[in-house]
């Protein structure tokens, strides 16, 4: 695919919000502080994080309560 094509445009534009998912599983879904040795595990706790993160939001929408849907994060007793 040709640099600076608009395709190439198009993917890049999409790269800042996968990154900013990324970004917010590892901050508020503790995706960064695992204690597993096994890929397998790894990707399992990732993936039911972030179907936990879409159920969350989901229920956010289906009670119509916008205001807290940019907000969820996990709440860690002494932080």
């Amino acid at each position: 695919m040709p640099r600076f094509s608009d395709l190439w445009e198009m993917l890049y534009k999409l790269r800042t919000g996968i990154e900013r998912w990324n970004s917010s599983g590892k901050r508020s879904r503790l995706l960064d502080t695992h204690q597993l040795l096994n890929k397998g595990k790894i990707e399992l706790h990732a993936k039911g994080s972030m179907l936990a993160w879409l159920l969350t939001a989901l229920t956010h929408l289906k009670a119509d309560d916008y205001e807290h849907m940019r907000h969820m994060r996990i709440n860690l007793a002494g932080k």
